[in-house]
């Protein structure tokens, strides 16, 4: 589906499972082959039918003449589809990322909703007239023309803070894993950058789009990922646009343990 090209392969997970130990490579193949269609599938099933999981795995007769006893082991009934079966790590996961899908979905319009409603609002402007003044009417007296405001998207300098850093970059820093607060100037560097570009794509103002990045990071910061030991320095973070990452992905830290069990 074109919502969900891809479901998440971790290769520490497919190394260490002793089920996939127990597999010829064919059958290994097979196995990838079936949770791709599965994942592929609208219902995130596969049809409980010998002849098609033959078809579909690729190993024709070999799966037939019981060659896919331990490929077939790991794809039980479907909990609510009759005739249907699936591996279940794999229907949680699709699970988890439809949700995460329409949870965004449903932020996208809240947030176009509330861009509209600003615009309106903003939109408002009081019509000056530019006629001369008459014959008898005193000149007004010439006064310094005022200085251009500021582009409220692209304000010269951030607020000051602490040491020179921007108050919001001090907040995003508090909220960083303390154990990989790293090259703070490095960082600071990056979260102007990261602020600018997050401004430009979300069509967000400055404050706007730094309390995007920090909430982001605070999510980040809770997550697997964000207190294992696989966490980035806050640079790299943001200079690879991390803020982007699906949730999902902060929510498995790689394991360390070969007998740890994934999805395989």
């Amino acid at each position: 589906m074109a919502k969900n090209p891809a479901f998440p392969f971790y290769a520490s997970d497919w190394l260490g499972s002793n089920a996939r130990v127990q597999m010829t490579l064919e059958q290994q193949g097979a196995y990838i082959n079936l949770l791709a269609r599965q994942w592929s599938d609208p219902t995130c099933s596969l049809p409980d039918d010998e002849e098609v999981l033959a078809k579909l795995s690729e190993m024709g007769q070999g799966w037939l003449a019981n060659g896919c006893l331990v490929v077939r082991d790991c794809f039980q009934p479907h909990p609510t589809l009759v005739g249907r079966i699936a591996n279940a790590k794999l229907l949680e996961l699709r699970a988890e990322r439809d949700t995460w899908i329409e949870k965004s979905r449903e932020g996208g319009r809240k947030s176009a909703a509330s861009k509209r409603l600003h615009r309106r609002k903003g939109g408002r402007t009081t019509v000056q007239t530019n006629s001369q003044p008459k014959a008898n009417s005193p000149s007004p007296s010439p006064s310094p023309s005022p200085s251009p405001s500021p582009s409220p998207k692209n304000p010269p300098n951030p607020p000051g803070g602490m040491n020179g850093y921007s108050e919001a970059f001090e907040l995003f820093w508090k909220a960083y894993p303390p154990f990989r607060r790293k090259g703070k100037g490095d960082a600071a560097k990056s979260y102007a950058k990261a602020v600018r570009r997050v401004g430009t794509e979300r069509n967000l103002t400055a404050t706007e789009a730094a309390e995007y990045l920090q909430g982001r990071i605070a999510e980040f910061a809770e997550s697997p990922v964000g207190k294992g030991q696989y966490c980035q320095r806050p640079a790299p973070w943001l200079n690879q646009a991390c803020w982007d990452d699906a949730p999902e992905a902060w929510q498995r830290e790689p394991p360390l343990d070969p007998e740890t069990k994934g999805l395989f």
